[in-house]
């Protein structure tokens, strides 16, 4: 018989916690998740043995399981589209999983606080603060793979469990979350891997690229800064004493009990030179995103946490005005291309709800959107109109893809690049290669060209094909990456 079907008083004893442990271990991902489950929320709300008891099983559940939770997550992510109904199950599962271990942790929490004893021992405190944060992160990114934010439930135990660590004087304690392994942490540093998340947006993300920003906020954790001052580069805050999720920082808030400022600033340095490996084609070493397209999976990951942390708050500056029309839609670099260059395919017309000169605001069939990502490139012109821009899709609003149905839309918002973008050919004498041309080319003035990735080096000389002679183009600097292109600005040589 499996230890976690015996009596709570049984699995407190240290042979059969440490029986329960080896089941879990033993057993199947789905048994293990399955089995554990209820038993982990029946130990944290149980009154039958004490909290320190009740907190050390929680503590080796939560451990022994780790294994079969991850794995899951390897599943996922390897499963198709078209496998709807076993991603919907596998998701339903391992995500109710981790929301079972967060409000575990925090009936812990809450015990915690009307348990003077347990309350003085800082070590405990740490343990659970740091436990209850990753397994809040944890649910968040399964919320994210169905296309949802972290609630504003899930951001209260969180605070709950960083405000705990501070005030037990415990928020830099070092933490082994597993035994079996010598790597620390602690509260502090798993609250800010979470703020880091909540600011790249995991919702708006596919899952590969949740994955990947998962992977790329923990490569570059050590250049992160949180700080309970204000910074000129601050650009999210939270007080922590609240149950709210952190928010970007417009203006100084006022009156906080115990306030947080999260900067990414010292890591953009960084974050643009693995930028220029992935618009080469190149992996940066130790991470493991290892599926074909990673470098344009990450360029476009690396390109968000760029615009987000370099504090450039965007600022709508320009009324939305309702508007309802249609437009003709080429979805990415290739195909937008091809329309510029008379290539005949039927039209994919999307609805228009709101416009201004910034953009656009479009309602979009769910199924059609599955493989929008944000940072697509967009090219749209009128149903009625022959004139083409281009654009990049900022956000996509969509209701999670496990509770669609065949009338659900999305709601995708568009930032206008361009309104009379050019097809050209580039060389930069290696290959030649389609490209857009965002602006006029005028001598002495700057020229944006949106080049396909991978493709030509920053800091490379490309040459204009085409006219009576190549015109030679000196790089400037690069302005955005994309899923599948890379945005650079160029001038004339004289």
């Amino acid at each position: 018989m499996h230890a976690w079907h015996t009596s709570l008083h049984a699995v407190a004893h240290p042979q059969s916690a440490e029986q329960l442990a080896r089941d879990i271990t033993e057993s199947t991902p789905f048994e293990a998740i399955t089995g554990v489950t209820p038993l982990i929320d029946s130990i944290a709300s149980t009154q039958e043995v004490s909290l320190s008891e009740r907190i050390q099983m929680v503590f080796s559940i939560d451990e022994a399981a780790q294994m079969h939770a991850r794995s899951y997550i390897e599943r996922f992510l390897a499963l198709s589209g078209e496998a709807v109904s076993e991603r919907r199950s596998l998701w339903t599962l391992a995500r109710g999983y981790w929301a079972t271990v967060l409000d575990a942790y925090g009936e812990l929490l809450s015990a915690v606080l009307n348990d003077p004893a347990v309350l003085a021992d800082q070590s405990v405190v740490a343990q659970i603060a740091v436990r209850t944060i990753r397994a809040g992160v944890l649910r968040s990114k399964w919320d994210a793979f169905g296309g949802a934010a972290m609630d504003h439930a899930g951001w209260a135990c969180v605070n709950a469990a960083y405000a705990l660590a501070i005030r037990a004087g415990a928020d830099r304690m070092p933490v082994r979350p597993r035994a079996d392994r010598t790597t620390e942490t602690f509260a502090e540093r798993e609250y800010m891997r979470a703020v880091a998340l909540l600011s790249v947006g995991l919702n708006q993300l596919d899952p590969l690229r949740v994955e990947a920003a998962t992977s790329l906020v923990h490569y570059i954790l050590p250049l992160l800064e949180l700080s309970d001052t204000p910074s000129s580069t601050a650009c999210y805050w939270v007080d922590a004493a609240l149950a709210m999720p952190p928010m970007r920082l417009l203006t100084a808030p006022s009156q906080l009990a115990l306030p947080r400022y999260f900067s990414g600033a010292a890591a953009v340095m960084s974050l643009n030179k693995l930028l220029d490996m992935c618009a080469a084609g190149e992996l940066p070493p130790g991470l493991p995103l290892q599926v074909e397209g990673a470098s344009r999976v990450l360029a476009s990951v690396l390109s968000r946490m760029v615009r987000v942390w370099t504090n450039e708050v965007p600022i709508r500056r320009h009324r939305r005005l309702p508007m309802a029309s249609q437009m003709h839609v080429a979805e990415g670099l290739p195909k937008f291309v091809g329309k510029l260059l008379g290539e005949l395919e039927s039209p994919v017309v999307w609805q228009v709800s709101d416009a201004s000169v910034q953009g656009l605001g479009v309602r979009v069939p769910a199924a059609a959107v599955t493989k929008l990502r944000v940072g697509s490139l967009i090219g749209f012109r009128p149903t009625d109109g022959d004139c083409w821009c281009v654009g990049a899709v900022r956000r996509i609003k969509r209701a999670s893809w496990c509770e669609l149905s065949g009338h659900d839309q999305a709601v995708v918002g568009i930032e206008k690049l361009g309104t009379a973008p050019e097809a050209v050919i580039v060389d930069d004498g290696a290959q030649s290669q389609a490209a857009l041309l965002l602006d006029p080319l005028q001598k002495g003035i700057p020229v944006r060209l949106v080049i396909p990735v991978p493709g030509p080096l920053a800091g490379q000389v490309l040459y204009l094909l085409g006219g009576v002679k190549p015109v030679k183009l000196i790089p400037l600097e690069t302005i955005e990456h994309g899923t599948d292109y890379v945005i650079r600005s160029y001038i004339q040589a004289a």
